[in-house]
């Protein structure tokens, strides 16, 4: 699946991602949940800062005419600028029209 650069804004302390924007669209999600969160680890065999799975409210994925809640992976690689975010697809979205 393609991943798309994003940037994500943080909040609190400690600090979480409260909202993530793609950076070549401008579509944002507002963050629901930290659903896990892992520091200097490999993804897909690049190094990253941070990995987090988040539950996120927005347009929907491949259906941004609607809005609901799903999962996404958010990455910040070592080696590459912007933040990078893929939809964590599953059976049953929550959607609202």
């Amino acid at each position: 699946m393609d991943e798309f650069p994003a940037v994500v804004k943080h909040a609190g302390l400690p600090r979480r991602p409260t909202e993530v924007r793609r950076a070549d669209t401008g579509m944002t999600w507002r963050v629901v949940e930290v659903r896990a969160a892992e520091k200097d680890v490999e993804h897909h065999g690049r190094a990253a800062e941070t990995v987090y799975r988040l539950l996120v409210f927005g347009a929907m994925p491949y259906r941004p005419e609607r809005d609901g809640q799903f999962e996404m992976i958010t990455v910040n690689y070592l080696n590459r600028p912007y933040w990078w975010v893929r939809p964590i697809l599953s059976r049953g979205p929550s959607a609202r029209s």
